[in-house]
Parts: structure tokens; sequence; C-alpha cells
């Protein structure tokens, strides 16, 4: 989000200090993410990075599960090239609330994002070593994060998009019109892909082979989630949705990096990834920013400045739809 929540520092600052005994002496609003408020904070001569999101406002972070699976990951595997699991409040949970949203506090990561710059050859074979442990770590039942649900979800959010803008059920602004007219224009482009998208989902959902071949995945190793550290190291963040899924679900977002892959199979031994799952997943990139922009866009509430913003991201994604 690239405004603040709809909250005081003062709330901010003594939530902080009843929850996580924390009295923080700076507080910085960072307009980083897609679906989150988030604030780096300077407490006990330490920096935390504090989460802030809506339920329902995208996916739900920050599942019981997922968090299992990162202290696992994190503790037990010795992999600690990734943001450390949230950090317990005094209540002893993990997740806690603050009215009307929820949130974690993390250890804060130094550094630069990897959309900021490009990543050497050293790099990427540390990024291709690091989903490596990742995939070849077994873990236990209870400590799985939750099984892949091949966005389930992203249907009936496009189907709704789809019908307020064949069907408007409320009088709109002039910017509003313009989004709907925009989906209108690609409508039929919108349609082959989710149509091709609702089909391989089905084929992958019923795989029963696809689930036994499935390993611990990240979910979005993306350069935005990869901080270079002052030391020219790398730091995997924003292990919000952790899932037991294909392996293709975190190759197929690094496979144009090709040290990445290499370094890869070094951990895990030959790989191919399988065309019509790294197809599936693109198909997901496109449709899911379509259904969160447009979601947000259309059906939820949100200041000017956000408003305008989130605009121009469903343009652009509705620009790619037109150009593929």
């Amino acid at each position: 989000m690239i405004t603040e929540a709809d909250l005081t520092h003062d709330a901010l600052y003594y939530w902080l200090l009843q929850t996580y005994h924390l009295a923080p002496q700076q507080m910085t609003f960072l307009p980083q993410s897609k679906c989150a408020w988030i604030y780096r904070v300077t407490a006990n001569n330490e920096d935390f990075i504090l989460k802030l999101w809506r339920p329902g406002l995208c996916r739900t972070p920050y599942s019981v599960q997922g968090i299992q699976t990162v202290q696992a990951l994190y503790y037990d595997f010795g992999i600690t090239q990734m943001t450390p699991p949230p950090l317990r409040g005094a209540n002893g949970l993990y997740v806690n609330s603050l009215s009307p949203y929820e949130a974690v506090l993390l250890k804060y990561t130094d550094g630069i994002t990897a959309d900021e710059t490009d990543l050497t050859e050293i790099q990427q074979r540390q990024l291709g070593s690091l989903l490596g442990r990742i995939h070849r770590s077994k873990l236990h039942t209870r400590e799985r994060p939750d099984m892949e649900d091949y966005g389930a979800d992203v249907p009936d959010i496009i189907e709704r998009i789809l019908a307020e803008v064949n069907q408007p059920t409320r009088r709109y602004a002039p910017f509003h019109i313009k989004v709907l007219e925009a989906v209108q224009r690609v409508q039929p482009q919108i349609r082959e892909r989710l149509t091709a998208f609702v089909d391989q989902h089905r084929m992958l959902w019923h795989d029963t082979g696809l689930r036994a071949d499935s390993v611990v995945c990240h979910g979005n190793p993306t350069a935005g989630n990869l901080i270079l550290t002052p030391d020219d190291s790398i730091t995997l963040i924003d292990w919000d949705h952790p899932v037991f899924a294909p392996r293709e679900r975190d190759l197929y977002a690094i496979q144009h990096w090709p040290a990445v892959m290499d370094s890869y199979q070094d951990i895990v031994g030959e790989v191919t990834l399988r065309p019509q799952i790294v197809r599936f997943y693109e198909l997901w990139d496109e449709l899911g920013d379509l259904a969160d922009y447009g979601r947000r866009v259309l059906f939820q509430r949100q200041d000017n400045r956000q408003n305008k913003h989130d605009v121009l991201k469903l343009m652009a994604v509705l620009k790619d739809f037109t150009q593929a």
C-alpha cells in the first residue's frame, strides 16, 4: 500500500508497547507492499518491520501452519538466508490484532531489493542454492505449509469483476467508468485466459501424482522479495504464504537467471521444468493481479491517492492483456 494505515503513530506506539514491550524511538512508513501496510520501527536500538493487513483485502497471510514452516526452516534446518519467523507478542501470539488490522512484527533486514539492481552471478548462485535447500527440506506433516490451492478463488473474483462491467450495480465516478470501459475492451482476452486457467486448475488439482511430487515453496521468490545485504549476500523475505506445491511455483519466476538454475540443480539434481505447469503459474500471475487490483478499485473503499495508484496498476495489467 502506498498510503498509511488508518491509525495514528501514537496508536501504533502504544500498541507496540503493550503487545511487544517495545517503546519505538522512530517509525517510518514504507510504501512497498501490494497488500499490506509496512512500517520500519526502531526500538531498543534495534530495527523491526511492522506489517499490517486487513483480512479479506488480499489473501490472508501468516497462517499458524505457515509460521511453523518458517520456524522449522530457520531454526531446525539452519536456513538463515531468509526472514526469521515473526516475533511472539507478550500474549504468546505471533499474529496480533490491532482493529481493523492484523499484524506481525519481524526483524528488519538491511539492504536493497533485487529489483533495484542486477543480481551478480555469485548472488544468482546463492539464490539457486537457497531454493534448493528449501525444496529439499523434509518437514514433518505438522510443519508443512498449506497445500497449493492453485488460485481457487481467482475465477470467482474475476467473474464478479466482469459481471460488474457488463451490468453495473451502482453509479460510478468518471475514473471508475474508464476502468469499466478498459476491462470491457479486453474482455475476450480475459475470457480466453480465464478458460485456460480454469481447465488447467482442474487438471492440476486432481493430479495426485503432482501432490506427491510437491515441495516446500516460498511462493514468490521474485526480485522484490530478494534483499541484497551490504556483504553482497541475499536474503529471501516476505514469507507470508509458504506453500506445499510443485517446484515450478518458485522456479518459473527465476528461470531467467541461468546461474540460479545451475546452482539449484547442484543441490537437488537435474530438473526439467514442466511447460504446462509453468504456463499455469504465468496465467495465475496475470489473472491474480487483475483480481487483486480490480476488486480493490471496484468494490473496496480507499482514499483517493491509493485509488489512483491502484487504477494505474490495473490499467497496466489490462494493457498486458492487449499485447500478449
